[in-house]
């Protein structure tokens, strides 16, 4: 019987061989593609970043969650539909837009975080992603 623990690390591991297979990563860097907060649904067997999420912007990872909707069309259950879920939450798609589109919501996470938003320059990164979550 695997573990779900160890099913999880091998899919961690598998996805950050490939970011290194297709030269996103490094083995010095290969660490940072197991991290949770970089995972991107399915491991990347539809899409993979060619960066990890928290160093993306919000703005790239918005446009990244988009493409992976694309991607995952025909792939799940409900054949019209796709998923744009990323990181450790696997925050979707309609979310993340809905922080930096909805002025309401923006404000909200904006007093989570403790500072202004810009979608150029925040990171997607691990503090960004949970209060996401938690709102």
């Amino acid at each position: 019987m695997i573990k779900l623990g160890t099913l999880l690390e091998d899919l961690a591991n598998n996805f950050a061989n490939k970011a290194v297979s297709l030269g996103y990563a490094t083995e010095k860097t290969k660490e940072k593609w197991k991290d949770p907060y970089n995972q991107v649904y399915g491991y990347g067997k539809y899409l993979m970043p060619k960066k990890p999420l928290t160093e993306m912007t919000l703005n790239e990872a918005l446009k990244f969650s988009k493409k992976q909707v694309n991607a995952t069309k025909g792939h799940l259950k409900n054949k019209n539909l796709g998923t744009g879920a990323i990181g450790a939450n696997q925050i979707i798609y309609s979310n993340i837009k809905s922080f930096l589109k909805n002025n309401y919501n923006k404000k909200r996470l904006e007093a989570q975080l403790g500072f202004k938003i810009d979608p150029d320059k925040t990171k997607f990164d691990k503090n960004v992603q949970d209060k996401m979550m938690e709102l």
